[in-house]
């Protein structure tokens, strides 16, 4: 575990070696608080034009610091809030009539699995959560640009040895405001669990479920659901189709049969018909036999539009096969194609698909490249790192400028503030609500059990690209 007060340097090139320089130094497991300079490679390529003295490298098989000398004032180092002077002062403050109170520097912990002790610089430099990270040292330096104060103290949980009881165990509750993470369903629920107890709000931007928490008010989900997508693909045709002109497409099996009859039950509570929508099952053998999957679907009576509830990753080649299909037996007949964030993502579905098919999904995140924001964000990522910023990068940079415009605005329990709250950012939006888990809602007199963020836009793919529709 290493705490990061402020900031990597800004510096101009090829950056990717912060972020490389920084894990390795993490994962040999240096002193809890120490600055971090840029490695001696990096300062010569951003640096060619001006005369400092760089540092001197101590190399040893398991290094504690690295010495620097006379560093330019272009670059300071990185001191702590102990040094700069601020102090913890209670703030008092108003939200809706209730009494918030706000903190000159807030304490976070992120659980993340860097696998720092396996870098290499090919490896690290495609890890998504190295991504998330770097994306996330961006808005750390918003931020700070705007006067909020935050102590990172960062856990990678994939080096060997972590333990999710332990470190919960052993963390300093007096100077912990907010966690966030870890990835392990597994570990999330221990962490969740004794967070509760110590009451400190848990952030996860990368589950989704229902059961994590147990009337739990400090833990918030930001990544919606399964069942929200359902929802919301729901919500859509039913007010752009009539009964009967929209089909939920599924392989003849259970699994299939459960998501056509949410499908169903949510289209019931919307409209008050319990046959608004019809399904229709595929095989295996169907798929791949021509003029066999969706023939008879296309002949009498053609949806107007069809729904594919796949989205695990374990369905991909499903998905392909049924988008394929779609494809080829549907004729002239036009058709619109609801489906997951899977469909969006997979690299087997070709834009040919998008077009041909007129693919509208259900979606969380959702990056528009023309975006004005977007195109600053991946000049500074690519400026600083050197790399090109993905979909996780900039993942990293909405979660933190999220949990710091709250923290600034509401203090550490800024999720009973934000109820139905839009708050957008680059890719993702933010509308959180009170959720009850499925495996609790026969409970009586229950409030909620965890706060979840509920916000899914529909995109469709229009004249090579997809635009958000609703």
């Amino acid at each position: 575990m290493t705490s990061v007060q402020n900031l990597l340097l800004p510096l101009n090139g090829n950056r990717v070696y912060l972020i490389l320089i920084f894990l390795m130094w993490l994962g040999l497991g240096c002193s809890p608080k120490t600055t971090i300079p840029p490695s001696n490679k990096v300062v010569q390529q951003a640096t060619k034009n001006i005369k400092d003295t760089v540092p001197e490298e101590i190399v040893q098989k398991y290094p504690d610091t690295l010495v620097w000398k006379n560093v330019s004032d272009q670059y300071p180092p990185i001191i702590s809030p102990e040094e700069i002077n601020i102090q913890e002062k209670v703030i008092p403050s108003y939200s809706k009539g209730e009494k918030v109170f706000l903190k000159k520097k807030y304490f976070l912990s992120l659980l993340i699995p860097l696998k720092s002790n396996q870098y290499t610089n090919s490896s690290l430099a495609s890890n998504r959560f190295v991504q998330f990270y770097a994306g996330a040292l961006l808005a750390l330096e918003d931020l700070e640009r705007n006067n909020l104060h935050l102590e990172i103290n960062i856990t990678d949980t994939e080096y060997p040895g972590f333990s999710a009881q332990k470190f919960m165990d052993s963390i300093d509750y007096t100077k912990t405001d907010l966690i966030i993470g870890p990835f392990e369903r597994e570990d999330l629920k221990i962490v969740t669990g004794e967070a509760l107890k110590k009451q400190i709000t848990v952030i996860s931007p990368w589950q989704t479920s229902t059961k994590i928490a147990k009337e739990n008010d400090f833990y918030v989900q930001l990544k919606p659901n399964l069942k929200e997508h359902f929802i919301k693909i729901t919500e859509n045709v039913c007010s752009l189709y009539n009964r009967g002109e929209v089909t939920v497409i599924t392989h003849n099996n259970q699994e299939g049969k459960a998501w056509f009859n949410y499908f169903s039950e949510t289209a019931q509570k919307i409209t008050g018909n319990k046959s608004y929508l019809n399904h229709f099952t595929v095989s295996e053998d169907s798929l791949q036999s021509p003029n066999t999957a969706f023939v008879r679907m296309f002949s009498t009576n053609p949806p107007k539009a069809v729904i594919l509830p796949y989205y695990s990753y374990n369905d991909e080649e499903k998905l392909y096969s049924v988008v394929r299909r779609l494809s080829a037996d549907k004729g002239k007949k036009e058709v619109f194609v609801y489906g997951m964030p899977l469909l969006h993502d997979s690299e087997r579905i070709d834009y040919e698909y998008y077009s041909t098919l007129n693919v509208r999904i259900a979606i969380s995140d959702f990056m528009d490249e023309s975006k004005y924001e977007v195109k600053n964000f991946k000049k500074r990522y690519y400026d600083m790192f050197g790399e090109i910023a993905g979909h996780d990068a900039v993942k990293g940079y909405d979660v933190f400028m999220f949990i710091g415009k709250n923290l600034e605005e509401y203090g550490s329990k800024f999720q009973e503030h934000i109820i139905s709250q839009r708050q957008n950012y680059l890719m993702s939006d933010f509308e959180i609500h009170k959720s009850v888990s499925d495996e609790e809602k026969s409970r009586v007199n229950i409030d909620f059990d965890f706060f979840e963020n509920k916000q899914i836009q529909i995109i469709e793919f229009r004249d090579s690209g997809f635009k958000v529709i609703d």
